[in-house]
């Protein structure tokens, strides 16, 4: 009997110990790691999720796992871990996971997760275009490359600036293609591409639609012409090789092609040298390079053939002064090289006529403090440089207040670009010793040396520190700056002309020495693109045909009345 109530009260503490269980565990919380790398997600990327039950005595470290908010997909789900596969989104999103213990359900945790379409760290962006000077109705293909750590968000978001001309294929990707309009001419296109990911990251791009207004160009020596289809004539002087015919003859009067020379968008001539511009934005020169103007090399040896110039790539517009050249390159910032020794390069190298002097550049430099540039103008020793926001900027010789700053100076002025005060300026000229600018509303105004009246404004050829009204222009949409000589077309295609005319220079049925006021040409009509400096000038007419007059006309005989230009088969470029 003592052994039956043993037994029985053996078995009935077994059986509460059982009931009872051992000392009860306690579940205080549940965390959940994740690698850092997984901060944010890549689209489509998968990452490990654990969780940690933490408490007192025993207890179970079993979760559930579960996709509370966004999208997601849980896999291979164990006790305590689990795998998360992101979505493939194309924008920016999160995703919240939640870990709930199996032990005390009121003990959850929940991680939310970043989910880019590519994570990373956006730097910069950077684009290249297969093309950055585009002929009318052609096209070139804009790659946007982003640039930083780790995967990145390769989509970026593409417009055209307000005043912009031409259409892109898409508004966002990471390539677009920009095609150009078949009308515009001259005019320069700021494209803007930002990254998808970090809208404050964005790169600009300038393109140009036909890069200037004339398929023409004339200087003191020499002249230029583009056909059709891409080739050059050239014409007049050859003494330093600038006719570009490898030196064949010592003098041209009548135009004719320069060889080994195609796919040229833009041309530009200076007193002995000559500049062309490709459709790749690659730039050749040749001529006279006494000063360093063709930019090809440090010899200083002239060229009787096309070279290329040292480092020129992506150029969209040229230009080309006495003894020195202007490059503008697709980023809105400025190249220039040549002759230095009044400050025409501004890079830096002669101050206000003291400190370090730098006579010459035998190749392209950067102009100081010169971005966001849409159109270029070099005269004799002076520079101009458009900004997009319509702001104008000049340096190098200022002696006659060509400058446009307020003041004049005998010494070496204006090495630094500074600000000329005006506003709605759509297209710059530089002569010898003056400036024009031609403004939105179709007005025109000048500044610098007037003693032959090139100035326009009917004053007492007293020269110009400030810019004034060029007296009797209205509806201008073309101007040319010679050596003292100024020209303008009107919205008919009338050549306007004013400045020194000895001998005739200036195209008009008058004999005087000079015109402080422009005259209206009864031979020059239904142009539209001119170029004069020094004793030469050529007009282009809508139907391709040109005019010539001065020392090299193109026309056969040396003549102070406008006359056609022999062309013979050669067709001429026209806006």
């Amino acid at each position: 009997m003592k052994q039956l109530n043993w037994f029985i009260c053996l078995t009935l503490c077994i059986s509460v110990l059982v009931a009872c269980g051992s000392p009860t565990a306690t579940i205080t919380r549940v965390s959940i790691t994740v690698a850092p790398s997984a901060q944010p997600l890549d689209a489509g990327g998968t990452v490990t999720l654990n969780a940690i039950v933490t408490g007192t005595g025993a207890f179970n470290t079993a979760v559930t796992w579960s996709v509370v908010s966004g999208a997601g997909t849980l896999s291979e789900i164990t006790a305590s871990s689990a795998i998360l596969t992101a979505p493939n989104l194309g924008v920016d999103s999160v995703v919240q996971i939640r870990a709930v213990s199996l032990q005390d359900s009121s003990k959850t945790k929940d991680v939310t997760l970043r989910v880019n379409k590519n994570g990373g760290t956006v730097n910069d962006v950077t684009i290249v275009a297969s093309i950055v000077a585009l002929r009318e109705g052609s096209s070139s293909e804009l790659q946007g490359i982003v640039n930083g750590t780790g995967a990145i968000n390769t989509d970026l978001n593409w417009t055209i600036d307000s005043a912009g001309v031409g259409t892109l294929s898409s508004s966002t990707g990471a390539k677009v293609t920009y095609t150009a309009p078949s009308t515009t001419f001259g005019k320069v296109v700021r494209i803007t591409a930002s990254s998808v990911q970090d809208s404050s990251k964005r790169k600009t791009i300038f393109l140009s639609v036909n890069p200037v207004k004339a398929s023409i160009a004339a200087n003191v020596s020499h002249s230029l012409a583009l056909t059709t289809d891409g080739n050059l004539l050239s014409w007049g002087d050859n003494d330093f090789g600038q006719l570009g015919d490898a030196g064949l003859s010592p003098f041209r009067e009548i135009p004719e092609i320069i060889p080994n020379v195609s796919n040229i968008v833009a041309i530009a001539t200076g007193s002995g040298h000559s500049l062309a511009l490709k459709s790749d934005g690659t730039l050749l020169s040749w001529g006279d390079d006494s000063n360093g103007q063709l930019g090809d090399d440090d010899i200083l040896a002239n060229k009787s053939s096309p070279v290329p110039v040292d480092g020129a790539l992506n150029i969209i517009a040229i230009a080309a002064g006495s003894d020195y050249s202007l490059a503008l390159e697709s980023d809105g910032t400025l190249l220039s090289w040549g002759q230095n020794s009044r400050g025409e390069l501004g890079d830096g190298t002669t101050i206000n006529g003291s400190g370090t002097t730098t006579n010459f550049r035998a190749k392209p430099v950067s102009v100081l403090n010169a971005s966001d540039i849409i159109a270029i103008a070099a005269g004799s020793n002076h520079s101009l440089a458009l900004k997009a926001d319509g702001k104008l900027l000049s340096w190098g010789f200022n002696k006659a207040g060509q400058l446009g700053n307020g003041s004049s100076s005998a010494s070496i002025f204006g090495t630094v670009p500074n600000f000329v005060l005006i506003n709605n300026i759509v297209a710059i000229a530089a002569g010898g010793s003056h400036s024009l600018a031609l403004k939105s509303d179709g007005t025109l105004l000048s500044w610098g040396r007037d003693e032959l009246g090139q100035l326009g404004d009917d004053s007492a050829l007293a020269d110009k520190t400030t810019p004034v009204a060029v007296g009797l222009a209205s509806n201008i949409v073309a101007i040319a700056a010679g050596r003292n000589s100024s020209m303008a077309l009107d919205s008919k295609g009338t050549l306007l002309s004013w400045g020194q005319n000895s001998g005739g220079l200036l195209g008009i049925d008058k004999v005087s020495a000079f015109e402080p006021l422009p005259i209206k040409s009864i031979f020059v009509t239904n142009a539209v693109a001119i170029s004069a400096v020094g004793s030469s000038a050529i007009a282009l007419k809508f139907d391709g045909t040109m005019l010539g007059w001065g020392s090299h006309s193109g026309t056969g005989i040396n003549t102070f009345i406008p006359n056609p230009v022999v062309l013979g088969i050669f067709k001429i470029r026209v806006p």
